[in-house]
């Protein structure tokens, strides 16, 4: 009996196991960026200022460092999704 190379490839779901790329970004998936406390207007972002929390409406992950160091243009709530509209264009 010939069995597909498609059926092949899927293997089974006990050694199906995530790759290493899929573990390295499995905290960030399907999470948006928030901030994880109330923060004032002009405050500078920083990792500490950041959560990851479902669902995805907002920022991913993998774009913190595009607001790493950014500038606040108005005053933020805890768990608020992050935005790009969140921050002064120049610091």
């Amino acid at each position: 009996m010939k069995i597909s190379k498609i059926v092949l490839k899927q293997g089974d779901s006990i050694s199906n196991k995530p790759s290493k790329s899929e573990k390295d970004n499995i905290f960030t998936m399907r999470r948006s960026i928030r901030f994880n406390k109330n923060l004032p207007e002009g405050h500078k972002i920083s990792i500490d200022d950041i959560c990851f929390k479902r669902p995805f409406d907002g920022l991913s992950g993998i774009e913190f460092s595009r607001i790493d160091g950014k500038v606040l243009k108005r005053s933020v709530s805890q768990f608020e999704t992050i935005k790009f509209n969140n921050f002064l264009e120049k610091e």
